[in-house]
């Protein structure tokens, strides 16, 4: 749907919270709009998702969950551990000073998960992450829904805005023909003045 005919500034009377978290798009940014921009209803998603907090935090718990469930993937959940032991030892020589050497020891422990630990762990993994796109999925759903009632309230507003002035023309135009109407003898002043009343009443309306 490529829904059209939306001026930015109307949805900013209709949801100023939600465009107030666009004021800090860069303008290099591909959904930026100008102000007299027309705004469609995919580029008013495409900003509303761009901009919520709600949604951006849930998309860094993913981040954070995809990054857990690769680590719990590798071969070795577990980093190796390198020991390295030096010992002075000094060693008796017979009719001279005691020697001194130095000994190294160095070792290295892996631990090795067994069990199903690390199939368990994999599970757990996959499944955040799973409740996380769902959790993404329905929040996106919610905020589209919400940008849709503002794009299309603000739409109808703008056929009434059409609707009210091709009325208060007509009307105005009424009653500038009664008027003529009258100085000429054709209409009374009370015809005039009801016409003039409906032209009023028009342009307030607007």
């Amino acid at each position: 749907m490529r829904t059209k005919a939306l001026a930015f500034a109307g949805l900013i009377a209709v949801c100023p919270s939600w465009v107030a978290a666009q004021t800090s798009v860069a303008v290099s940014d591909p959904v930026r709009i100008e102000a007299n921009q027309t705004l469609t209803l995919e580029h008013a998603w495409a900003l509303a998702e761009r901009g919520n907090p709600v949604l951006n935090a849930a998309r860094a718990r993913m981040a954070a969950a995809q990054g857990a469930l690769t680590d719990a993937a590798a071969p070795l959940y577990n980093n190796p551990e390198l020991t390295l032991e030096r010992t002075r030892r000094a060693v008796p020589q017979s009719g001279s000073p005691d020697q001194r050497r130095n000994e190294w020891n160095v070792g290295l422990a892996q631990t090795i998960e067994i069990a199903g630990q690390r199939g368990h762990r994999l599970a757990v993994n996959e499944a955040a992450v799973v409740a996380l796109e769902a959790e993404i999925e329905d929040q996106t759903r919610q905020l589209r829904s919400s940008v849709a009632q503002a794009f299309n309230r603000v739409l109808a507003l703008q056929q009434r805005i059409a609707l009210d002035e091709e009325a208060l023309e007509l009307f105005e135009r009424t009653a500038l023909a009664v008027e003529k109407r009258r100085a000429a003898g054709e209409d009374t002043r009370l015809d005039a003045n009801v016409a003039a009343v409906e032209a009023e009443r028009a342009r307030h309306q607007l």
